[in-house]
């Protein structure tokens, strides 16, 4: 029951991130903003439920859908638990070029993406078979997994599918505080819902993902104060949120509530000033700043916990070995995919 709890809210994380996507573009962009995520999101449910899922966890088909009499009721929850985690993945994805990739392309993109990037990444970082797994990575809700495959293969989106036009606009503040209530409250189940039950150590994960919620929105709110001093002060208070809560992922069932303050505010100021410092030499038109968001922030959230590792230099070997794997892959696959389908 409660992975099913964690699962319906985690649906209204996702769709927030919707909401978060035709908040930040320009309001002729809202209903093709609307179709691509709706096609994205149709496009891994497919990939995930008839391909993605069993050779992530079995390495095999024996546990799609094809073959409904193999699964039973615990093997169905899990299933549609852990398509949360890829549809969330795909969405942030796909958000670097939201308004301008085809819907046709998108789906395609996103289809493949999840069996050929996130599945594999998932095989080799969460199934007890996986080579990072049993290296004893620590990503305990997806910082590597979820975040930086996504970031990093959003970032090879945004790079090959330019703009046609560039439109002023002004960020829909009200639709931005909706869409972070919608995406914070998700994050509870995405964070805790691995646990399965309701209990201690899942207990101090929704404490530890509150403290991420207020850790990452200071840090990023101080940094944006120290370093330029915008005006829009309450941009940075959201967006801090959401990058308090990407920073916690990797580390969330780990680490004490000092430690997970430590580790969200330390990585989302260095979210904020290491994107400020690239996105800037990148000639990126991130649409919606998932590169800055996911890959940065779940490349600092993965590494910053070591900090509190019985051994320190042997855990951060393991952490930048497979991030480098998923950048790898994720980059690879992705210009693969893009150069295929770009021109279709």
């Amino acid at each position: 029951m409660f992975k099913f709890i964690s699962i319906i809210i985690m649906w209204l994380m996702i769709f927030g991130v919707c909401i978060n996507y035709f908040a930040i573009l320009h309001p002729s962009k809202t209903n093709h903003i609307i179709k691509v995520f709706i096609f994205s999101f149709y496009a891994t449910i497919i990939a995930w439920l008839f391909f993605g899922y069993s050779f992530a966890f079995y390495q095999n088909l024996d546990y799609s859908i094809l073959n409904i009499n193999n699964l039973n009721d615990e093997t169905i929850i899990d299933m549609l638990f852990h398509l949360s985690f890829a549809i969330y993945a795909v969405v942030m994805l796909i958000g670097s070029v939201v308004e301008r990739i085809s819907i046709k392309n998108a789906f395609i993109i996103s289809f493949l993406w999840t069996i050929l990037v996130y599945s594999f990444i998932v095989y080799l970082c969460w199934d007890d078979k996986g080579y990072f797994y049993q290296l004893n990575l620590i990503d305990f809700a997806g910082g590597i997994v979820v975040h930086l495959s996504a970031g990093v293969s959003s970032l090879i989106l945004a790079k090959f599918i330019k703009p046609t036009q560039k439109l002023e606009n002004q960020i829909k503040i009200q639709w931005l505080f909706l869409a972070v209530v919608l995406i914070a409250f998700g994050w509870f189940g995405f964070n805790a819902g691995s646990v399965n039950e309701l209990n201690t150590l899942s207990s101090t994960i929704i404490l530890n993902t509150f403290l991420a919620i207020v850790s990452g929105s200071l840090a990023y709110f101080i940094a944006n104060k120290i370093l330029n001093n915008n005006q829009d002060s309450e941009i940075y208070l959201l967006n801090g949120i959401i990058i308090g809560l990407v920073c916690s992922t990797a580390s969330i069932g780990y680490v004490s509530p000092i430690q997970i303050i430590t580790i969200v505010f330390t990585s989302s100021f260095l979210t904020y000033f290491i994107s400020n410092k690239i996105i800037s030499k990148l000639d990126l038109n991130d649409s919606v700043d998932s590169f800055a968001m996911n890959a940065i922030g779940g490349f600092f959230g993965s590494i910053t916990l070591v900090l509190f590792s019985e051994n320190i230099f042997s855990q951060l070997k393991i952490q930048l070995f497979a991030i480098t794997v998923c950048i790898l892959l994720s980059v690879v696959a992705t210009t693969i995919l893009i150069k295929i389908f770009k021109n279709n």
